[in-house]
């Protein structure tokens, strides 16, 4: 798991429409969760929002800065999830793979 994995998923997302219309046939967040991880993506929740963090920061323009926007509004309605900023220490549950009760990751 990794932010890596996190911004390969929103790259394809970004530039493959068929791939992104794939995730409205999903009835539920369980159901985006799992059809995320059948396509070949293994992130954390606070992986995704770092992601996504990481790309309004490098974004070249506004334009790019309201593309990265809309598709982390579109992640956040099709996984119900809430972006949280989650405590540094979190780096260190995914190095030992389990996170500390603060976070609940």
């Amino acid at each position: 798991m990794s932010v890596q994995n996190a911004l390969n998923f929103i790259e394809k997302v970004r530039t493959n429409r068929l791939f992104r219309k794939e995730a409205y046939h999903c009835g539920s967040s369980g159901e985006y969760r799992q059809w995320i991880a059948d396509s070949g993506f293994d992130f954390r929740s606070h992986e995704i929002w770092d992601a996504f963090r990481s790309l309004l920061l490098k974004a070249g323009d506004e334009s790019e800065a309201d593309e990265i926007k809309e598709l982390r509004m579109w992640y956040r309605l099709l996984s119900c999830e809430e972006e949280r900023n989650v405590p540094l220490k979190c780096q260190t549950c995914t190095v030992k793979g389990n996170c500390h009760e603060e976070c609940s990751q």
